[in-house]
């Protein structure tokens, strides 16, 4: 599986049968756009990959190196966690020739967290306009 995706932007994932550097660089060259600026781990596979895009920084985990000032590939990690943890609580097992579908579900869903969170997000501002309902309105309507 490859992760894509920006802090607060889409994140994209496909399942990759064929583990292979030109399997995983087409995948990445149909999904992102090239003016785009990778930040992976250090192995081998992903720094040749990452020639065809503008930038492409990495971090090197076996030098205990996890971030470099922006540079991380945090996001894709935590995307990568909240399939594992989506998978085990919540399909419990999938299928290969469904995958796809089971990774666009999470996707979109990862590409809605922010807007999920900022619409639950409440100022007081927000709440004064539910003052001037009294309670009996919250009581008979809620």
């Amino acid at each position: 599986m490859r992760t894509t995706g920006s802090r607060a932007g889409h994140a994209h994932a496909a399942v990759i049968n064929n583990l292979s550097e030109a399997e995983a660089d087409r995948v990445l060259s149909n999904t992102i756009d090239q003016n785009s600026h990778l930040m992976s781990d250090a192995r081998q596979g992903f720094i040749s990959i990452g020639t065809a895009f503008s930038a492409h920084d990495t971090v090197n985990h076996s030098q205990r190196e996890y971030a470099r000032g922006p540079v991380h590939p945090n996001s894709a990690e935590g995307y990568n966690d909240r399939v594992r943890r989506t998978i085990s609580g919540m399909f419990h097992h999938i299928r290969p020739p469904h995958a796809n579908l089971y990774l666009s579900e999470i996707s979109f869903r990862w590409s809605q967290r922010v807007v999920a969170t900022q619409a639950r997000r409440r100022t007081p501002k927000d709440m004064k306009q539910f003052e001037r309902f009294g309670y009996e309105f919250h009581r008979r309507y809620n």
